[in-house]
C-alpha cells in the first residue's frame, strides 16, 4: 500500500533536524571525539583477516605469482576487559587521506574514536550470531561505514567487510602492505575493451563476495585466533551492499542459497536478478522523486512474493549511507551546520530500516517497522510487498514470431510482449529488438518525457526457464540483441520483449533468425 505524502521539503527538512539523535558528537574516553554510538544491548568488537585466494590471479597488477588477495574486516558482538579501550576511527595512512578531504591537520582525525574494542573476545550471551556480508560502494573503504557496521555488530551481528584492493580507496593489509587505488586510465588499461565497472563487477568483486562467503564457512570450522570458529550462525546470512555492492550483494545472495536476503543501498542490479531474484529485498533509493520511487516499487523484482521493501528520504544522496557527517562532526569547531545534521538524520534513519530487514529476514523477529509507513519516522517515504505482484507477461496474449520478418510491438509501461517460437534442440537462433525511438545515453527523467525506450530481451525455454537474455547490446545503445542462442530441447519457446526494469513505453521491432552471428544490417 502507498501512503501520500504531501508536505513540502522545507517542512520536510525542518522536521528532520527537530529528530536529529542526541548526541551528535558523543565523547569517548578521555574526552576524545567519538563516532556516534551503537544502540544495541552489545559492545563492539574488531577484527580483521586477510584471505587469499589460490584459484585467482590479481589481475591488477603485473605479478605472474601474484593472487588475489583481500581484505575483510570483522565487526561482532564482543566482552571487551575493563581494561579495554576503543580504537581510532581510521589508521594513519587513511586518516592522512580523510584530512587532505577538510584540508584540516591530520591529528584531528586521529584522535576520533570508534566505538570498537580491536581483537576482543566474542560475547558470550550466544553460542552462535547470525552473520551479515557487507561490501562497499566503488572506491570507497569499508571504514566509512562504521556507524551502519557498528549498530549492527552492537545488536548481535557478526559483520564481515570486503575490500576490494586497487579498486577500494585505501587497502590497508594485515601483512603490511598499503594498497592504493588505481586510477580511471589504468582500470580502462586493464579491463579494455569493456566498462569498468561492469568488469570489474564480474571478473573481482563477485568473485571476491562468494569467496569470503567460503572463508567465512571455512572459518566456522577452524580460527587459529579462537574467536568465530563454532559460533557463527551461517543458517541465518544477510548481506548489505551500497551502490556497486549493492550490485554485487544482489548477485551473489541470488547465486548463493546460504543467502536469505539482502540489502542494496541505492546499488544496481542485472537484469536477471531483476526477473528471478526470490528472496527478501530491501531497496534503498537516494535523490529520487517520489513518483521514480514509486515505479521502482511498482516495477521491479517481479519474482519476490513477500518481503520486497522500497524507501527513501528526500534530498538524501547517493553517499548518505557513509559516516562523514558523524567523523567530520566530531571535530567540526563550534555549532554543527544544519546540513550535517540533516546528513546524521539520513544515516541514522537508514541503519535502523537496515536492521529491521535483517531482524526480520535473517532472525525471524516480529518487526513493525516493516509493517508500513512509521509514525516515528514522518520523513522516510516506504513501501512494502508482501504478496505476489502481477508479472508484465501475464496480460500479454502470446504470438506466434515470424522468422525471418519484422515483427512489431508495443509496449506500455509495466508491460510485457510474449513471442512464441517451435524450437528443435541444438538449433540456433539470432535475436534482435530495435526501439523505434532508442534511449541509449538519454538520462531517466529524458527517457520519460521524450518516450525513449530502453529494451530487454528474454528467451524462455520450454520449462520457463530462462535460456538467454540481453538489456544492451553495446555499452551506452540500449537495443536487445542475442546474436548465437542453442535451444537446448525440442518445445515452445517464449522470447518476452521487455523495457529495462519495465520502466519505459515505446513501440520496436522484433527481428528472429535461425543460425548463428548477428544479423544483416
Amino acid at each position: 500500500m502507498y501512503i501520500k505524502h504531501t508536505w513540502t521539503i522545507s517542512i520536510l527538512l525542518l522536521l528532520v533536524l527537530s529528530l536529529i539523535p542526541a548526541p551528535a558528537r558523543a565523547q569517548g574516553q578521555d574526552q576524545f571525539p567519538q563516532m556516534f554510538p551503537p544502540d544495541g544491548p552489545y559492545a563492539v568488537g574488531r577484527t580483521e583477516y586477510q584471505w587469499t585466494d589460490p584459484d585467482r590471479d590479481e589481475v591488477h597488477t603485473e605479478a605472474e605469482d601474484d593472487r588475489r588477495s583481500l581484505l575483510v574486516e570483522v565487526w561482532y558482538p564482543a566482552e571487551p576487559g575493563a581494561e579495554d579501550i576503543v580504537s581510532s576511527y581510521v589508521e594513519v595512512p587513511m586518516a592522512m587521506l580523510f584530512s587532505q578531504r577538510i584540508n584540516q591537520p591530520v591529528s584531528g582525525v586521529l584522535a576520533i574514536r570508534s566505538n570498537a574494542y580491536p581483537n576482543a573476545p566474542l560475547a558470550s550471551a550466544e553460542n552462535t550470531y547470525p552473520v551479515v556480508i557487507f561490501d562497499p560502494g566503488f572506491s570507497v573503504a569499508p571504514r566509512r561505514y562504521t556507524v551502519i557496521l557498528e549498530e549492527l555488530a552492537s545488536h548481535g551481528y557478526v559483520v564481515f567487510a570486503v575490500s576490494h584492493p586497487y579498486v577500494t580507496s585505501l587497502t590497508i593489509m594485515p601483512d603490511g602492505r598499503i594498497l592504493e587505488a588505481l586510477d580511471a586510465e589504468a582500470l580502462s588499461s586493464i579491463w579494455a575493451p569493456n566498462d569498468i565497472m561492469d568488469a570489474e563487477f564480474s571478473e573481482a568483486w563477485l568473485p571476491d563476495v562468494l569467496f569470503v562467503l567460503d572463508q567465512i564457512e571455512a572459518l566456522n570450522t577452524e580460527d587459529e585466533r579462537g574467536l568465530f570458529a563454532g559460533r557463527l550462525d551461517l543458517d541465518h546470512l544477510g548481506m548489505v551492499g551500497h551502490s556497486q555492492g549493492g550490485r554485487t550483494t544482489s548477485e551473489a545472495c541470488m547465486l548463493d542459497a546460504r543467502c536469505d536476503g539482502v540489502v542494496s543501498l541505492d546499488g544496481g542490479r542485472s537484469s536477471l536478478v531483476s526477473l528471478t531474484f526470490d528472496r527478501p529485498y530491501m531497496l534503498i533509493v537516494a535523490g529520487q522523486k517520489v513518483d521514480e520511487f514509486v515505479a521502482e516499487f511498482d516495477h521491479g523484482l517481479e519474482a519476490v512474493e513477500s518481503g520486497y521493501y522500497v524507501l527513501t528520504m528526500l534530498q538524501s544522496n547517493h553517499m548518505s549511507f557513509v559516516d562523514d557527517a558523524f567523523w567530520m562532526g566530531a571535530i567540526y569547531p563550534g555549532e554543527l551546520p544544519d546540513e550535517f545534521k540533516i546528513a546524521q538524520r539520513f544515516l541514522y534513519d537508514y541503519r535502523t530500516y537496515i536492521r529491521a530487514f535483517l531482524d526480520k529476514h535473517v532472525r525471524g523477529l516480529d518487526e513493525p517497522l516493516l509493517s508500513g509507513p512509521s509514525e516515528d519516522f514522518p520523513e522516510v517515504f516506504f513501501l512494502a510487498r508482501n504478496e505476489p505482484a502481477p508479472r508484465p507477461t501475464d496480460a500479454s496474449d502470446p504470438q506466434p514470431v515470424v522468422i525471418g520478418e519484422t515483427n512489431r510491438g508495443e509496449l506500455a509501461v509495466g508491460a510485457a510482449d510474449v513471442w512464441t517460437y517451435e524450437g528443435k534442440a541444438g538449433e540456433h537462433l539470432v535475436l534482435w529488438v530495435m526501439a523505434d525511438r532508442p534511449a541509449n545515453f538519454a538520462s531517466h527523467e529524458e527517457r520519460l518525457q521524450l518516450n525513449l525506450m530502453d529494451t530487454l530481451l528474454v528467451v524462455r525455454g520450454p520449462d520457463g526457464s530462462i535460456v538467454a537474455l540481453n538489456d544492451d547490446h553495446q555499452r551506452g545503445l540500449t537495443d536487445s540483441a542475442l546474436y548465437d542462442v542453442e535451444l537446448p530441447a525440442d518445445g515452445v519457446y517464449h522470447i518476452e520483449v521487455r523495457t529495462y526494469d519495465n520502466l519505459y513505453a515505446g513501440t520496436y521491432s522484433l527481428m528472429v533468425e535461425v543460425g548463428g552471428g548477428p544479423p544483416e544490417a
